[in-house]
């Protein structure tokens, strides 16, 4: 738990904040991630369920999922490292 994770934390309960990665305390942009992975990657959130892409590419390194993602728009997909 980053101390920009806690002042933000701490922050959030007296005044609207953006999104913030739960992990590192980032503002966050949206993106998409497969159903799947996600399912796989919600456990290790310890606050919420927010992350930053790459608070989630570093936790899908954890369990064995692909750690690189291509954004696309709307979509992310799994791409091969060797492209």
């Amino acid at each position: 738990m980053t101390l920009l994770f806690m002042y933000k934390r701490f922050l959030s309960r007296w005044r609207c904040l953006p999104s913030y990665c739960k992990i590192c305390g980032r503002t966050i942009h949206d993106f998409s991630a497969p159903d799947a992975t996600w399912e796989k990657v919600e456990p290790h959130i310890k606050h919420g369920h927010t992350l930053c892409y790459d608070c989630f590419c570093d936790i899908c390194g954890k369990i064995g999922e692909p750690t690189v993602w291509r954004l696309d728009a709307n979509l992310i997909t799994p791409r091969s490292v060797d492209r």
